[in-house]
C-alpha cells in the first residue's frame, strides 16, 4: 500500500495536520488515484477566466464589445441589463462545464477536500487581484459562505462551501464570517429551475451581524450559480439582517464569488423574472 508523509512537529499547524490526514484517507484508505484538479487543469490547458471573458455584474460569459454602462456607471451585459441585481460585483473561475463541473461534483458529492482546497486557492487569488484592482484593503472585506443545512453536511461528509472559503481566505488574506444560517428544505437541484426562487426564499437568515461591523465589502461565496436564486436569497438575508435597528447600517457593497456559472436559459428574461422578487 502507498504511504503519505504527514506533517509533524510544532511547525505544522493543526489545520495542516488535519488536511494531510484527509489526503491520506482519500488517496490511500479510500483508494483515490485520480490526478488532482491542478494536475488535470495543467494537462488540459485549463485556466481561470480573465475578467474580460465575463460580465462583471452577473458573471455571464460575454463576447467582444457586449458590455455597456448603465445609469450608475456599472458595466452590464445583455443578460442582466435592466435587471435588479442585489449585488454590485460578480466573480467566477469559469463556466460550469467540463473539468470545472467534474471538480465541483467531486468536492460536493464525493467529499474530495483536496479538490475544494485547490479551487478555493484559485478563488482566493482571484479575489486578491480584484480587491487590489479596486483599491480595497483586505481588512475591509470579508468572505461570507453560503451555508448548507447541517443535516445535509453530515450526510455528504463535507461543508463544501466552507472548504472553498478556508482556502480562499488563506490565499487572499481576507477573513471568513460564518454569519448566514439555513433552514431545512429541498436542495435547489431537487426542484425545477423555475421554482428555485420560491424554494429558497426565507430559508437563509443573518446571525451575529456584529461580525460584519466595519466591513465595506461582503463577498458571498458559493460553488455554482445557475438561476441565481440562492445567491439572491443570501444577499437579501444579509441586507435584511443589517437593516435591523440594532445592527450597524451597512453602506458598502455586496460581491458574489463562485467557482462556476451555469446558465439555465441565457437571456434578459431570466434576470428580469428573478429580479421581480429581488
Amino acid at each position: 500500500m502507498a504511504s503519505i508523509d504527514l506533517p509533524v512537529g510544532e511547525s505544522a499547524s493543526v489545520r495542516e495536520r488535519i488536511s494531510a490526514w484527509w489526503d491520506a484517507i482519500e488517496t490511500v484508505w479510500l483508494g483515490r488515484t485520480a490526478e488532482s484538479f491542478l494536475e488535470r487543469a495543467a494537462a488540459q490547458g485549463w485556466a481561470p477566466d480573465p475578467p474580460t471573458l465575463y460580465c462583471p455584474s452577473c458573471a455571464e460569459s460575454v463576447g467582444p464589445y457586449e458590455l455597456q454602462r448603465d445609469s450608475a456607471g456599472r458595466e452590464r451585459c445583455g443578460s442582466c441589463a435592466g435587471a435588479r441585481l442585489p449585488w454590485q460585483r460578480a466573480l467566477r473561475l469559469g463556466d460550469y462545464r467540463g473539468l470545472l463541473r467534474r471538480a465541483v461534483h467531486e468536492l460536493k458529492f464525493t467529499a474530495w477536500r483536496r479538490v475544494g482546497e485547490e479551487l478555493g486557492t484559485l478563488m482566493g487569488a482571484m479575489i486578491a487581484v480584484e480587491l487590489d484592482r479596486a483599491g480595497i484593503a483586505r481588512s475591509d472585506a470579508v468572505l461570507v459562505p453560503v451555508p448548507t443545512f447541517w443535516a445535509r453536511r453530515l450526510a455528504r461528509g463535507i461543508d463544501h462551501t466552507l472548504t472553498l472559503c478556508r482556502s480562499a481566505s488563506k490565499a487572499s488574506g481576507v477573513e471568513i464570517a460564518r454569519v448566514l444560517r439555513r433552514r431545512a428544505g429541498p436542495t435547489q437541484v431537487e426542484v425545477a429551475a423555475s421554482s428555485r426562487g420560491s424554494n429558497i426564499r426565507g430559508r437563509l437568515r443573518l446571525v451575529n451581524p456584529a461580525r460584519l461591523t466595519g466591513k465595506t465589502h461582503l463577498l458571498v461565496v458559493d460553488d455554482v450559480r445557475t438561476t441565481g436564486a440562492t445567491m439572491r436569497e443570501a444577499c437579501r438575508a444579509l441586507k435584511a439582517g443589517l437593516a435591523r435597528p440594532e445592527s450597524t447600517p451597512f453602506m458598502g457593497e455586496l460581491w458574489t464569488c463562485v467557482v462556476a456559472v451555469a446558465s439555465v436559459r441565457r437571456g434578459r428574461e431570466v434576470w428580469a423574472e428573478e429580479g421581480r422578487s429581488a
